[in-house]
C-alpha cells in the first residue's frame, strides 16, 4: 500500500475485519490490488460474490466508529467451537486483521494476500 494516500494496513485491515464481523462473513480470501482490496468469503456456508474494498470506501470505513453491530465487546471476542479458523481461535476478524495489519506495517509489506484455511492462515506479501 502507498503510505501517503491510503490508510495503514492496521487501520485498513481492521476496518475490513469489522465489516466481515458485522455481516457474519467467514472463510476469507483477501487480495490487495492497486486501488484497494477484493475479498472472497462465505456467509452461512454459501459462497458470496467477490466483495470489493476500493480505496475511497476503505478510507471512509476507517473513519467509522469501532465495534461490532449486535455484539457486546466481550461476546465478540469469545472463541467458538465451529466456524472459520479465525473466528474459532480469535473470535473476530477485526482483532486478527488489525494485528496482522500492524505487523505488515512494521515489515513495510506490500501487495498482501491473506488466505484463511481450515486450521491456519496463509499470508504472502
Amino acid at each position: 500500500m502507498q503510505r501517503l494516500t491510503q490508510p495503514s494496513y492496521q487501520q485498513g485491515l481492521g476496518a475490513i475485519g469489522r465489516y466481515l464481523d458485522q455481516y457474519g462473513f467467514e472463510d476469507l480470501i483477501l487480495c490487495e490490488l492497486d486501488d484497494g482490496f477484493v475479498g472472497r468469503v462465505t456467509q452461512a456456508g454459501k459462497l458470496v460474490e467477490a466483495i470489493p474494498f476500493p480505496l475511497a470506501d476503505l478510507q471512509s470505513m476507517v473513519r467509522q466508529p469501532g465495534g461490532v453491530v449486535g455484539q457486546s465487546a466481550s461476546e465478540s471476542r469469545l472463541p467458538r467451537s465451529s466456524g472459520s479458523f479465525i473466528r474459532r481461535i480469535l473470535g473476530t476478524y477485526r482483532d486478527f486483521l488489525s494485528a496482522l495489519g500492524g505487523q505488515c506495517d512494521l515489515l513495510q509489506a506490500s501487495t498482501i494476500l491473506i488466505v484463511e484455511l481450515a486450521d491456519e492462515v496463509l499470508v504472502t506479501f
